[in-house]
């Protein structure tokens, strides 16, 4: 995964990580079609609704939009389709080239990951280091396009700041202290000092 705004410094080890772990999260799973062709035009998928596959990218690379505006580059290696657990918008997947594909049914990818403990560990680091690489995207996006005053909001210790499955209609920058993340009620990472956050 790439894009063409300035990222954090971390950027590039988080998604060497993410690309190791998913070597990692392949051993054992057996493609439902390798090297499935998608000719050009045509997009992966173009909405909001859970996708039946997870891909993982084998040649070429795609791009991912969200109202029109690139957020980033898909490229080889990349696992296609947890995306959809951080973004609430349509998203629109395609690729201007033919690109080639490994294709997985997702219960089947799912349910072997649930079957072992190791591959549980792995999968719930690779959704964090996905949230990560997403949040710093979305950073770097959003300090150019948000405009107006901040204010102050408190939350107290244990108290819900957004909850998965709404829309959200803010966004956060978090002055002190760090807060949780949870997806399904499986934590997937923390929000840290200084970091952007919100439902996108």
């Amino acid at each position: 995964m790439y894009t063409f705004e300035e990222t954090p410094p971390n950027f590039q080890a988080l998604n060497t990580r993410c690309k190791e772990l998913v070597k990692g999260l392949l051993q054992g799973q057996t493609p439902a079609e390798q090297g499935r062709r998608l000719e050009a035009p045509n997009p992966l998928y173009q909405d909001s609704a859970a996708e039946p596959f997870i891909y993982v990218l084998s040649e070429g690379h795609m791009k991912c939009e969200r109202a029109g505006r690139l957020l980033f580059v898909y490229d080889e290696g990349d696992l296609l389709a947890p995306e959809q657990l951080f973004w609430q918008a349509p998203l629109k997947v395609y690729s201007e080239f033919d690109i080639r594909l490994d294709v997985y049914d997702r219960e089947s990818f799912l349910g072997k990951i649930q079957a072992s403990p190791a591959q549980q560990r792995r999968w719930t680091e690779f959704l964090a280091a996905q949230l990560d690489l997403y949040g710093a995207i979305l950073s770097v996006a959003l300090r150019k396009e948000v405009q107006g005053t901040p204010t102050f909001r408190n939350f107290q210790a244990g108290e819900v700041m957004i909850e998965q499955g709404t829309l959200g209609k803010n966004v956060y920058i978090l002055a002190e202290w760090a807060a949780e993340v949870f997806v399904d009620g499986t934590k997937v990472g923390e929000i840290l000092r200084d970091e952007t956050f919100g439902i996108f």
